[in-house]
């Protein structure tokens, strides 16, 4: 008790001794000690809970399966923060081996395909060991999947069949996604996926490979709603190229909001064939042949009649008659043939014959071309010098801006033709300047969040040692204080005056331009003073000690 006591008594003696700035760097210091001792102590006790697995962001079919762990090991002295999982620091394995019994611990990439083929057993068949890699290689390929951003849960199931003695096997493999919400998954995405499961596996075929989307049935019930329509598919392609081509038009306009429908010729493909005749048909050959015959048959007999026969020595001609026969025969042969003209075209099939525009503009727009335009008209005048703009002024710039973009638009997209519909082709509107909706907060600013709301402790200490710093640092760079005008004659005590002689030293000699040393009386600590004076003239010192000894004997 003495012992504490005394230790006690040598601080209070140390505390009141120092001056008046030291007290208070030393309270301030101490009472920094002590609240930093109390912040660790908090911070100590809100420790108790720590992050499983390093505080690792899991999946929710990892919070799921650590959920139904946690259950079957009646375990409740969990929480989830976010997609992390904390639990008490104390039964931390408790926990752990909670997750390993309901086999929910989640699986680092390839650790399915690792854990089959490492911990299989050396007696096991080629056959057992080929199908467990297959399923540990199905569970990793849909943790893969799963890290996709549209993807809240991904199944792989792969097949093989050896056929006769084909080398080669069959193979197929099928993939179901459930998404998140009620929108289905993007065909980018779904072509992604098939082409990571069709790499993992050697030898198959992009057709080999089938994408189930669970969310696809509510997202095509209207059968024109479809990627692989090709209506759809190309009515979007030529609504995309129009819009781009707009938005470059427009884009002097405050970067403008387009709006492309576009109406298809319903034709899938047309083909149509036209066959003429000449009405002068043209000779190929032409043939011909004469032929002429002539016959001549003397007669038999005497001269016909009774005269001749009758009366004898009469005269008688020397030509016989005969019979004569005279033919002709002519042939001619032509070939011709009739010229036709054979004309077929084939055209294009969903052709667009339609293409309404509608295009926003902000309200804001009007504003910011009045102003430009009035500048411009006059240069020597200042931004504040602009005058509002009237509602005249107003509506006639939105003439002339619907005006000036209907024309330029109207180039672009396809044309009236006779019989069309003569409603407006392309519609200009403007809509107001309101304020945005709240951001979501990204990833990295919660995790921020997060770890400022754990660290604060951390973060209170060190402020508080930094003000205790910048507080000491003020203190030593402060002048000294004054010394008050009730000790200004050094506390009320009387200073014995020496001769001259005895205060003088005999060994040294006055130097030129200096003073003696003296006792000056300040106010301040007398311990202070006296140890300066030592310091600056021992001798001095060590005579006034002396003559002190001397008279108090």
């Amino acid at each position: 008790m003495n012992t504490f006591g005394n230790f006690w008594n040598q601080i209070r003696d140390n505390f009141t001794a120092m001056p008046l700035q030291s007290r208070m760097i030393a309270g301030m210091l101490v009472a920094v000690i002590v609240v930093g001792v109390g912040l660790l102590l908090k911070s100590e006790s809100s420790e108790a809970k720590q992050y499983l697995f390093g505080g690792r962001l899991l999946t929710d079919e990892d919070i799921r399966k650590a959920e139904i762990a946690f259950g079957n090991a009646e375990l409740r002295d969990y929480e989830f923060v976010g997609s992390r999982i904390a639990v008490p620091g104390e039964t931390r394995d408790v926990y752990l081996r909670a997750l390993s019994d309901g086999n929910a611990i989640p699986l680092e990439e390839a650790a399915a395909t690792q854990d089959a083929l490492y911990n299989s057993s050396p007696f096991a068949s080629n056959n057992l060991l080929e199908k467990r890699i297959m399923k540990g290689k199905e569970i990793d390929l849909s943790g893969r999947i799963m890290q996709f951003p549209e993807v809240r849960k991904a199944s792989v199931f792969y097949d093989s069949q050896r056929q006769g003695f084909a080398s080669k096997p069959k193979q197929s493999a099928s993939i179901v996604i459930v998404p998140h919400g009620n929108d289905p998954l993007s065909p980018y995405t779904k072509k992604e996926i098939a082409d990571l499961v069709r790499a993992a596996f050697a030898g198959m075929e992009a057709s080999d490979v089938t994408v189930t989307d669970t969310n696809a049935r509510a997202a095509t019930e209207d059968p024109w709603i479809d990627e692989n329509n090709p209506h759809y598919r190309t009515k979007r392609h030529y609504e995309r190229a129009w819009e781009t081509k707009i938005r470059h038009a427009l884009a002097g306009y405050g970067a403008p909001r387009v709006v492309v429908d576009v109406e298809l010729d319903p034709t899938m493909d047309s083909e149509s064939t036209e066959l003429k005749y000449d009405s002068n048909p043209a000779t190929l050959k032409e043939q011909s042949s004469s032929r002429s015959v002539e016959s001549t048959r003397p007669q038999s007999g005497g001269v016909p009649g009774v005269a001749s026969n009758a009366y004898g020595n009469q005269a008688a001609r020397v030509e016989e008659l005969a019979d004569r026969n005279k033919e002709t025969e002519t042939s001619e042969q032509t070939e011709k043939v009739v010229g036709t003209t054979h004309t077929q075209t084939k055209l294009a099939g969903l052709r667009p014959i339609r293409a309404s525009v509608v295009i926003s503009l902000r309200g804001s727009y009007y504003d910011e071309l009045w102003k430009s335009s009035w500048l411009a008209e006059n240069p020597d005048k200042e931004s504040d010098d602009v005058p509002p703009l009237s509602a005249a002024d107003r509506e006639r710039l939105r003439t002339s801006t619907k005006e000036e973009i209907t024309s330029a638009v109207t180039t672009i997209i396809p044309r009236l033709r006779a019989g069309d519909d003569r409603s407006p082709l392309v519609t200009v509107i403007d809509y107001p300047d309101l304020a945005s909706p709240t951001e979501l907060i990204p990833e990295t600013t919660s995790r921020a969040t997060a770890w400022l709301a754990s660290s604060w402790q951390s973060i209170a200490l060190v402020l508080l040692a930094l003000v205790a710093l910048l507080v000491a640092r003020s203190a030593l760079k402060a002048p000294p204080a004054r010394p008050t005008a009730d000790f200004a004659d050094g506390f009320g005590l009387e200073i014995p005056q020496l001769p001259e002689d005895e205060l003088a030293l005999h060994d040294e000699q006055p130097v030129a331009g200096s003073t003696a040393p003296s006792l000056e009386v300040t106010g301040t600590n007398l311990r202070d003073e006296l140890n300066s004076i030592v310091e600056s003239n021992p001798d001095a010192a060590a005579n006034v000690l002396r003559s002190w000894l001397s008279d108090a004997a």
